[in-house]
Formats: structure tokens, sequence, C-alpha cells
């Protein structure tokens, strides 16, 4: 029961600074280099591309406008910055009780299943908000909708790089 360590020989000297900094270019070299072999590999496969992109810009254009615009446009509803704190606090707290059954359903169903219908359920909600006349309170719902369905967006999909990437690659 007791684990018994083996006989390690004693680390080698390193020399801090050297022939004028030697080690420290040395260390920059060997970073160069992972950050070279991490590009080489990342984007050396089509698939890979393909993945970082949607990544990267299939959230962002889906839920960019409203979160660059959102606080212009209450205002211009003459929405206080009280109450537009108080919707994300609302927003921030019903993502974090749902947060928890979102990760298990996504780990059910599989995570690209599930973001495909987070972005369905945001789709439906940004097409029914359009035809309504917004007032301070149609936003205050609106608003707290977008929030929590794109926090689920990014919740039920935290772990397609996990399951979509090869694990022998993935770190």
């Amino acid at each position: 029961w007791k684990v018994k360590e083996g006989e390690y020989p004693p680390p080698p000297d390193v020399e801090v600074g050297g022939e004028s900094g030697r080690h420290g270019k040395l260390m920059i070299l060997r970073g160069m280099h992972s950050i070279y072999v991490y590009f080489k590999e990342s984007f050396s496969l089509g698939y890979y591309r393909w993945f970082m992109v949607a990544t990267a810009l299939g959230a962002a254009v889906a839920f960019g406008p409203i979160n660059m615009f959102s606080i212009q446009y209450a205002q211009h509803l003459n929405v206080s910055m009280s109450s537009y704190g108080l919707y994300l606090v609302i927003s921030c707290s019903i993502s974090l009780v749902l947060s928890y059954t979102l990760g298990v359903v996504a780990d059910r169903f599989h995570p690209l299943r599930m973001g495909i219908l987070a972005l369905t359920i945001y789709a439906l909600l940004m097409f029914m908000s359009y035809e309504i006349e917004l007032s301070p309170k149609a936003f205050a719902v609106i608003f707290t909708l977008h929030c929590v369905v794109s926090g689920g967006f990014y919740t039920v999909t935290a772990s397609l790089g996990a399951r979509l990437l090869p694990r022998s690659l993935f770190a």
C-alpha cells in the first residue's frame, strides 16, 4: 500500500544567465520551436483549420451583434443601466443553475447535436424578437433569453474539442 520512490540521479546544474544570457536565449528558442510545432500540427490538416475557424467565428457571428450593441439599444429604449445590470445578473444566475444539467445532457446526446439545437433555439428566438415591437419590458425578456441561450450554447459545446479532435493530440 505504500509507494516507494526509486533512486534518481541529481538534476544537472543549470547556469542562469551564463555567457551573457545564453540560457535565456535557449529558452526563447525552445518556446519559439514549440509555437512553430503547434501551428504546424494545428494548421497542416484541413480538418483542424475548419474546426478552429468554426469555433472562433461560429458563435461570434451569431451572438456578437447583440453582445456589442445591447448597451446602446438599452439606452435607446431608456432602460437604466442598473436595470440592464440586473438583467445580466438574472441571466447569469439562470445560466449557472442550468449549467450542470446542460453539461449532463451534452455528455448524453453529444455536444455537437446540443450545439445545433441551441443555435436553432437561438435563431427562433431572434426571429420572434424581430417581429415584436420592443418596449423596455420586452427588451428585458429577450435580452435575458439571449444571454441564457447563448450561455447554454457555450456550456453544451465546451467539450466539443475533446470529442472531435484526436485524443493523442488534444491537450
